[in-house]
């Protein structure tokens, strides 16, 4: 098999594309769109280990282990492979109006939620949502697992595949913090959303081709209005912007957080991605949080700076922790939340109407080329909504 992969070999200027954080002998592999992985395995030599298959829309590829860069090398200058990338390491990102419902806040953690509900700083303690508040929306939270089990999610959080190399649920607490901030029935924006847990990392962090795997999970599973939180990142990758790119294109509404280093979000994957709905943070001032990204890759900000949210433990636990991982679930729930209002919205519409509904040039510092909008939800300016404890 290895001659016949030289004797097919097509170009000699092929090469394998470096990745940041790169790991170890793992490569992931993207075929042009009239090519398949099935017919691709025989390709492959006894010391390769394919990981995960991939198959969105025209984005076709698999994720692969194998000790000979030679070998990898040849393969990428097959007819059939688009480009044969170095995996890398991910990480957590965290350092109508008639029917409008408030709920009170009284724990300061819960700022965010406020702040998200009107369009001044000061707009009072209150939650105010949509009465659908993400009804028959599901949101696939793509992180280090979830305990279903925590309270606040009142039993529509749902254990989805698992990806990563450990156990199932969340040995780490972020997931379980995001999922809450998501639609959490104390702690959340959309909460009657349905909530399900793809685990794309592990305690210790998490690899593209295991995002990839999470993403291709959520592009091909059954329904129409689906939302992909995904707080997480690592330099940038054009493997994991493909495929968000391909789910995109799916229908899906991909929802990135734009990462933490102070720099362009251009610069990190999935949050570089064209298709990805792009966070970056804020903290109680509305100014653009320390740590947060910033840059023309971003779409919108949202609160992210000390947030009050489930955790990992006991069902009662909770935890108060900053990052764009918590700007980024901030906004899958106002997503969830607008299109359980207008069911037969497409992605697009609903990637469009947050940048409408959010209240603009308000953030202080936002960065180079930010859009200066901050995320509101769909009854942020509507009439007063009745309350509820």
């Amino acid at each position: 098999m290895w001659s016949a992969l030289i004797a097919l070999a097509a170009v000699a200027n092929a090469a394998i594309i470096k990745t940041p954080n790169a790991v170890a002998n793992e490569y992931i592999v993207v075929l042009h769109p009239n090519s398949t992985t099935s017919s691709h395995m025989g390709l492959l030599n006894e010391d390769a280990t394919v990981m995960f298959e991939y198959s969105i829309g025209d984005f076709q590829g698999y994720a692969m282990s194998h000790p000979d860069t030679y070998f990898v090398t040849k393969l990428s200058e097959h007819p059939s492979v688009r480009y044969v990338q170095e995996n890398g390491a991910t990480e957590p990102a965290h350092e109508s109006n008639a029917n409008c419902r408030s709920f009170s806040n009284t724990n300061p953690g819960l700022w965010g939620l406020s702040r998200v509900s009107g369009p001044d700083l000061q707009n009072g303690r209150d939650l105010k949502v949509h009465g659908a508040m993400g009804n028959d929306v599901t949101v696939y939270v793509l992180d280090t697992g979830v305990f279903v089990e925590h309270e606040d999610f009142q039993g529509r959080a749902t254990t989805g595949p698992n990806f990563s190399n450990e156990q199932d649920g969340d040995l780490n607490g972020h997931g379980t913090h995001c999922t809450g901030t998501v639609g959490g029935g104390a702690f959340g924006v959309a909460r009657n959303a349905d909530l399900v847990d793809i685990k794309v990392m592990g305690r210790g962090g998490g690899s593209f081709a295991m995002a990839i795997a999470g993403i291709n999970h959520v592009a091909n599973d059954a329904g129409t209005r689906k939302i992909a939180s995904m707080s997480f990142g690592g330099g940038q990758n054009d493997g994991t912007d493909d495929a968000v790119n391909a789910a995109a294109a799916a229908g899906v509404l991909l929802v990135a957080a734009a990462g933490n280093s102070r720099r362009s979000a251009c610069t990190f994957s999935p949050a570089a991605a064209e298709g990805s709905f792009t966070v970056g943070s804020t903290d109680n001032r509305d100014a653009r949080s320390g740590f947060s990204n910033f840059g023309t890759c971003m779409n919108i900000f949202a609160p992210g700076t000390n947030v009050l949210s489930s955790w990992i433990g006991s069902p009662t636990a909770t935890r108060t922790i900053s990052g764009t991982s918590m700007a980024c679930p901030h906004v899958a729930g106002l997503a969830a939340e607008y299109w359980a209002q207008h069911p037969t919205d497409t992605a697009k519409d609903v990637w469009a109407a947050l940048v409408n509904n959010g209240v603009k040039d308000i953030v202080t510092n936002p960065g180079a080329g930010s859009p200066n909008v901050l995320g509101q939800t769909t009854c942020a300016s509507g009439p007063p909504p009745r309350s509820e404890a």
